[in-house]
């Protein structure tokens, strides 16, 4: 990125903080800790790391989306937990993933009984459904997250990330997760099922609709072909969704610049994974 278009970043990243300017981000950072913490983001690879289920007990994990409908939610018992989609908060939004958003949420009022802290972005606390909702657990602690896409000079990035004034972005829930870990202070975040390889998975039908085989660590089906779009199969084609790739990673990019800026450590533990700005690891399950 040239000047020009650091300079460019900078001022359009002033006027989001100021035309979004909301209820600041409640991530408090906790002044030396050492501890590390496991995001799990529900790739299919997940399914293999939660074989050695014993070895996250009393260990800090933050989960993602549908993890509350799964079994083991309630043997991990997340500290942590994020919800960037509005879908989630009944924003763009159809009838396909109503039942199964619905669901999502119900799990977490009724399995939650652990002290527990859920990250929303803006729209969340200002669904007022939602948040009556979440509220009726009185386990889970209710905290935003500014959302605020952030780019520009690094020196400029970094002070508005430390400031929770804005993130890289919110484009997949991995994102402002790791944000999170970030400004809560942790020095070691490991990822778990966080592929980020949907890349290999598009398809493109003879009627040019642009599909997507869905794959995570809960599905039964492997073969889980669907539309990108099923509202409007025409809205998104190949070109748009590789541009929106490209810009996922060069989140990761500045997120790892900026781990580096607080003094943290990201791993990828995730095997497969498409995500090439963080320093691959293997987890020694048995140690």
């Amino acid at each position: 990125m040239n000047i020009v278009e650091k300079i460019y970043n900078s001022f359009l990243s002033l006027i989001r903080m100021v035309y979004y300017f909301g209820k600041p981000s409640q991530i408090v950072y906790k002044k030396g800790i050492e501890k590390e913490i496991y995001i799990f983001g529900n790739g299919p690879t997940l399914s293999e790391a939660l074989k050695n289920i014993d070895f996250f007990q009393n260990k800090d994990v933050l989960a993602v989306n549908h993890f509350a409908q799964t079994e083991v939610y309630c043997i991990i018992k997340p500290v942590f937990y994020v919800l960037i989609d509005p879908a989630f908060f009944g924003k763009e939004i159809d009838h396909i993933h109503t039942e199964r958003i619905n669901k999502t949420i119900g799990m977490l009022v009724e399995k939650t009984n652990w002290k527990m802290c859920l990250f929303v972005s803006g729209d969340g606390l200002k669904s007022k459904s939602f948040v009556e909702k979440i509220t009726e657990n009185p386990h889970i602690s209710l905290k935003p997250i500014n959302a605020t896409k952030i780019d520009g000079f690094a020196s400029f990035r970094h002070w508005c990330y430390k400031h929770n004034l804005g993130i890289p972005s919110r484009q997949t829930v991995i994102l402002p997760s790791i944000f999170c870990a970030i400004n809560l202070g942790y020095k070691n975040i490991y990822l778990l099922g966080c592929e980020n390889s949907w890349i290999k998975n598009f398809r493109v039908n003879d009627m040019n609709q642009l599909c997507i085989y869905d794959e995570h660590f809960y599905d039964n089906n492997s073969e889980n072909l669907i539309l990108v779009n099923e509202k409007d199969p025409y809205k998104f084609t190949i070109y748009s969704e590789l541009l929106s790739s490209a810009k996922v990673f060069y989140a990761h990019k500045l997120l790892e610049e900026y781990s580096k800026y607080r003094g943290a450590k990201i791993w990828n533990a995730t095997q497969g994974s498409f995500i090439d700005a963080y320093e691959r690891c293997k987890i020694k399950f048995n140690q």
